[in-house]
């Protein structure tokens, strides 16, 4: 199922930046909304299914602080890539590709301090929030 939603969600990717740079009528993201849902219910169904090494790598712990921290990523990635990022539509892909690296480091720092602070400021332990106390086990 993990390889068979690679080209889902791919294709939908694509799709959704053709129709932000004019390539697609707007009408298509509905239909590309299915095609990325289709990809995105393999993927998880390949996380779940058996002992595979899809599964194994969902308890990385880096994978899973970034999962803990999807919120504050959800919340600070729009204001951050409208202000890094502005005229992503027609940049050059070279330009493009070294915003896009700038705005997902300053996302990610952004996000952490969001996570730790306003999410979670009352704990004291920081660390159990970035799990990075290895008493704990890797897996919520």
């Amino acid at each position: 199922p993990a390889t068979s939603s690679a080209p889902a969600v791919a294709g939908a990717w694509l799709g959704f930046d053709q129709v932000l740079r004019g390539g697609l009528p707007p009408i298509a993201r509905a239909g590309l909304n299915d095609v990325l849902d289709a990809g995105l219910f393999l993927l998880v169904w390949a996380g779940l299914v058996g002992e595979t090494r899809f599964a194994a790598a969902l308890c990385w712990r880096p994978l899973q602080v970034l999962g803990m921290m999807c919120y504050s990523i959800y919340i600070w990635h729009d204001p951050l890539l409208e202000l890094m990022v502005p005229g992503r539509a027609v940049l050059p892909a070279a330009a493009f590709a070294v915003s896009l690296m700038a705005f997902a480091v300053a996302l990610l720092a952004v996000a952490a301090l969001s996570y730790r602070f306003i999410e979670f400021g009352r704990v004291a332990d920081w660390r159990r929030l970035f799990l990075l106390d290895r008493s704990q086990p890797a897996t919520v």
